[in-house]
């Protein structure tokens, strides 16, 4: 039984799995362990009993009211239960708004970038280059963890198909929606022509990713010696990939190109992103900085590439943190402290639901710039035990806390030493940089000069810094549309050389000198 956001959830299966089983996507970022704190429920009638991980996260007061994590809620007999609205995320595409006439006799490409927390998709215009219609959804896969890591798990744990039906799930979701705006595109008469309508899609995504898009095992992505199954490169039919009917597209010759990616950990979205902006062929030096649950990175020069990946966490996209938010509608994503006053905007100018990444950014930067937080990121006495507050949402306050500067320094810590780690092994000063490419959904809306001020970024490169949105999805477009792309992909990948920074001294010992603000 189910109604205006509460559910009979029945004795003996746990809640979260419960709720999973109804189609109830309530994230839970760390895989369920009860650490995250983001599957939170409310008793409505009915017992759940109190768990460990429920007295950490919640007040003995919240507790008495019934709030509880569903990942830890395990019924002994049937009880009512309220869990939260859905919230829009904001999905960074193209920046392309839908084009309303389009000339369907021309031929198309379908761009796909299978992000770890979003999906993007862009329809181009192959005769013309131009992108008409771009869209995006959540990446319902998020039950089952925030990151990588908790999927490799999960698949690992007997959920490989489950993860598999959902991505493919959420791509045919957004091919259904763009045939909404451009029926004549899947129409037999135009499908006739092999030439005319949508001819090919590309796909880019992290490696994990790709795997649970083919159904791949993901054994031999969780621990050394790393062993993936594929990097990439495959090419199918669209109505295979979606196992689509005959009343679909199966019976049209879609096909699917699969981009290649460099190791486990660098993938394809990282080629995609160099390919979008060509800097395998410059003879300028850049730097590539991915940013998101793990960062990515890329360093450009004389014609070779030094790649490498941390793990940052997910603490950047809102996730780890107390009262963190991904990037949807009323999370928190500008913050400035004028004297006693904390100014704030929120995505949508919506009410304040929480910090997303940008925003914990900033609000950092305000408050080392005030003097509340020390450069070792000790929190003034009048905040260490509560928080430092922001705003308040339903009557609770939203607020920055001191386990939450800590996961943040984590994140900054590996982010920058990988950078650093990598301008060493190229032997590059900052100064012979000549842009930083920042790429992700965090990058986009990332000021680089709060950045700048908690070391997330070296100073020196502030205003050398170019936000450059989904590079991943452009890169798709782009393999679209360039003659030459499979052998400029190919030529990423074969100039291309990892450092595994895992057994790296030198990113160790640079980790431990960037914790500090």
């Amino acid at each position: 039984m189910e109604k205006n956001g509460q559910i009979l959830c029945p004795a003996n299966i746990g809640v979260l799995q419960y709720l999973r089983i109804k189609g109830i996507d309530i994230p839970a970022y760390c895989g369920g362990n009860g650490t995250c704190g983001k599957c939170v429920i409310k008793v409505i009638s009915g017992n759940l009993q109190i768990t460990p991980s429920d007295r950490e996260r919640f007040t003995e007061q919240e507790l008495q009211e019934g709030f509880r994590l569903a990942c830890k809620a395990m019924p002994r007999q049937s009880v009512w239960i309220a869990y939260p609205n859905k919230t829009k995320m904001q999905i960074v595409t193209a920046g392309i708004t839908q084009e309303k006439h389009i000339d369907e006799t021309h031929r198309f490409g379908v761009g796909i970038d299978i992000g770890t927390t979003t999906i993007a998709l862009a329809l181009v215009d192959k005769d013309t280059g131009k992108i008409v219609y771009t869209d995006g959804i959540e990446n319902h896969q998020k039950i089952f963890g925030a990151d990588v890591v908790s999927r490799i798990l999960s698949a690992n744990q007997g959920h490989l198909e489950e993860l598999k039906q959902i991505v493919r799930e959420d791509i045919r979701t957004l091919f259904d929606r763009m045939k909404g705006h451009y029926p004549a595109l899947f129409e037999r008469k135009i499908r006739d022509a092999a030439d005319r309508g949508i001819t090919d899609v590309a796909i880019a995504g992290n490696t994990t990713m790709i795997h649970l898009l083919l159904g791949y095992s993901c054994e031999g992505l969780g621990a050394v010696p790393f062993s993936p199954v594929t990097l990439g490169g495959e090419e199918l039919l669209l109505g295979d990939l979606l196992e689509w009917g005959k009343d679909k597209l199966r019976q049209f010759p879609i096909k699917v190109h699969i981009l290649s990616g460099i190791s486990t950990y660098v993938g394809a979205d990282i080629t995609a992103g160099i390919l979008a902006y060509d800097l395998q062929n410059s003879d300028k030096i850049s730097f590539f900085l991915d940013l998101g649950t793990n960062g990515e990175m890329a360093m450009i020069k004389n014609g070779k590439i030094f790649v490498a990946s941390t793990a940052a966490g997910p603490a950047l996209e809102g996730g780890n943190l107390s009262c963190g938010v991904g990037s949807v509608q009323g999370a928190i994503s500008t913050v400035s402290i004028q004297g006693q006053e904390v100014k704030y905007g929120t995505i949508g100018n919506e009410s304040p639901t929480g910090l997303c990444g940008t925003g914990v950014v900033e609000l950092m930067a305000e408050l080392l710039n005030a003097g509340i937080v020390d450069v070792t990121g000790k929190l003034e006495d009048g905040y260490f035990e509560n928080g430092f507050p922001v705003a308040e949402h339903d009557g609770q306050k939203i607020v920055l806390t001191q386990q939450d500067i800590r996961e943040l320094q984590l994140a900054k810590g590996a982010i920058r030493a990988g950078i650093e780690t990598l301008l060493d092994l190229s032997h590059t000063t900052y100064e012979e940089i000549d842009t930083l490419y920042i790429s992700g959904g965090f990058g986009t809306f990332l000021r680089p000069e709060y950045a700048g001020t908690i070391g997330l970024i070296p100073k020196q490169l502030i205003a050398k810094s170019v936000a450059v949105g989904n590079s991943s999805l452009a890169g798709t477009v782009w393999y679209l549309l360039a003659p030459d792309s499979r052998e400029q992909l190919e030529k990423i990948v074969r100039i291309s050389s990892e450092e595994f920074l895992g057994d790296s001294e030198k990113f160790q010992k640079l980790f431990v000198e960037n914790m500090n603000f």
